[in-house]
């Protein structure tokens, strides 16, 4: 990839990085808010203030929404920490929505990608440290699910990292059958590979999903610009993997024998629900908790944050009907449903009608210009988005930054256009 020298912060790059992991500061709060103020001066230096565009403004009573449940939040203190942390998340957002040059998103593509591919490489040296030395680092559910170690990378947990499995890949499946380099030929190829054992052996069935969504996106999205040639060149390089991700199970399985019946074992659809050490049986019953509360208040929700209550209250738990603990943290199983609990109806609407805005402007946008990098990005973001319908990732800072590069090359295909 052709990159032209621009100026690019080194606070920007830190932030590209960390918001790829999921480590935290302390409990609550991760390193990537610390950002927050070197972005915000950023965004004042620029002049001009916050644009009034109609997906700000959604955004805006989204957040506002949160304030509609204020006579019956269920945790005033995970409320506090989910309203501060969107506020965060807003401004990595707005930050990077009003990019104004092409050489810029340049550069901000490149960190972002190139920090992707560093984690992915690390998660798969743990997983080569498990089978080599026994080492445990990164590495988790040996002893329960099927029983293949699942590394993590810098994530909190497995299901994260596989999510950024899932982007490494789509970025570098977008890369190649567009035939623009990144490294070599020979190192995307393998970058590739990489990414896609990286993530079926890291079994996270929602990247799974959310991979065969997006590559559908692609595959489907009609002619137009994207043509017979790019879709050929799609399944070609999927053909090419399946061998490919065989063999290096054949190599695996010579420090762990019945790896493929453990790896086909979690393949099976039918098992889903009794081969994950209770992981679906848990995301269930989060959801049923979830409708119930949102039975309760249907218009405003619960507050923000309150499933981190639930979900380590046990008397509540049983009460409702569950004797073991169901899906943890202040958001949870699902993007929406999580919505619906969190500010119900009305709060939730602003957020469907958001994202219809961003796939509304930025598949026009890429209709008119064939802007294969806009592209790229809505067809990560439709991975994510058929990911979080069973890991509710909208807190992550990827998320924000993803959203945020997708409008600002529409700004610029835009003005390119009217040029």
């Amino acid at each position: 990839m052709k990159i032209r020298l621009v100026k690019l912060p080194f606070y920007v790059k830190l932030l590209i990085f960390f918001a790829c992991t999921d480590i935290y500061l302390v409990s609550g709060i991760k390193i990537t808010y610390l950002f927050a103020v070197p972005i915000m001066l950023a965004l004042i230096n620029r002049g001009g203030g916050v644009q009034r565009t109609k997906e700000n403004v959604l955004l805006l009573f989204w957040f506002a929404s949160y304030f509609l449940s204020i006579g019956h939040v269920i945790s005033w203190s995970d409320f506090i920490i989910v309203v501060i942390g969107q506020l965060v998340l807003f401004v990595i957002y707005f930050y990077f929505s009003s990019v104004r040059t092409l050489e810029k998103l340049s550069r901000i593509d490149y960190f972002f990608q190139l920090s992707l591919y560093f984690m992915v490489i690390l998660g798969l040296i743990q997983l080569l440290l498990y089978y080599v030395i026994g080492s445990t680092w990164g590495i988790s559910h040996v002893t329960h699910g099927v029983g293949l170690p699942r590394s993590a990378a810098l994530c909190l947990e497995p299901d994260w990292y596989g999510v950024i499995c899932m982007m490494a890949l789509l970025f570098m499946l977008m890369n190649i059958t567009n035939k623009e380099r990144f490294f070599g030929k020979k190192t995307d190829y393998v970058i590739i590979f990489l990414s896609g054992t990286a993530l079926v052996l890291n079994l996270t069935r929602a990247a799974w999903v959310g991979t065969v969504g997006a590559v559908l996106f692609v595959l489907f999205i009609g002619s137009g610009k994207i043509g017979s040639k790019m879709r050929r060149r799609i399944v070609r390089v999927i053909i090419l993997a399946i061998p490919l991700v065989f063999v290096t199970g054949l190599v695996l399985s010579y420090t762990s024998p019945d790896i493929f019946l453990k790896l086909a074992t979690r393949l099976n659809i039918r098992l889903w629900t009794t081969n994950d050490g209770g992981a679906t049986g848990s995301r269930t019953a989060a959801i049923n908790v979830m409708l119930h509360y949102f039975k309760l208040h249907p218009f405003t929700g619960n507050g923000v944050g309150g499933m981190g209550e639930i979900s380590s209250n046990n008397a509540l738990l049983k009460m409702l009907g569950y004797d073991y603990q169901i899906n943890a943290g202040r958001g949870s199983a699902n993007i929406f449903i999580t919505n619906l609990f969190d500010v119900g109806i009305i709060g939730t609407a602003f957020l469907v009608t958001f994202f219809g805005v961003i796939f509304k402007k930025g598949i026009g946008a890429y209709r008119k210009t064939g802007d294969y990098k806009l592209l790229t990005y809505i067809v990560v973001l439709i991975g994510l988005l058929v990911d979080f319908q069973f890991n509710n990732g909208l807190r992550q800072a990827y998320v924000w930054i993803i959203l945020g590069v997708i409008l600002s090359y529409v700004k610029l295909d835009r003005a390119n256009t009217q040029v």
